[in-house]
């Protein structure tokens, strides 16, 4: 008789539990820039630097801007 969860139950768990959690933002529809976003911003939430600076910097090197030109708040000129 098994008492408890083993490490394969445990590390599956936690597996199946990363894969429910990117169904539910791809189910949000977004772009491709916005999950390489989304993948940056995790990066940034890592506890090894190590980890932290090669991924974001590997996706860094991949995504575009969200913000376009035509998106970037305009600065009006006030007339006197």
């Amino acid at each position: 008789m098994k008492i408890g969860k083993s490490e394969t139950d445990k590390i599956a768990e936690q597996l199946l539990k990363c894969r429910q959690i990117a169904t539910e933002i791809l189910d949000f529809g977004v772009s491709q820039d916005q999950i390489m976003q989304i993948i940056y911003l995790l990066s940034l939430e890592l506890e090894n630097r190590d980890a932290l600076l090669d991924i974001s910097e590997a996706v860094s090197r991949h995504k575009t801007s969200l913000v376009t030109e035509d998106d970037k708040p305009q600065q009006k000129i006030l007339e006197v």
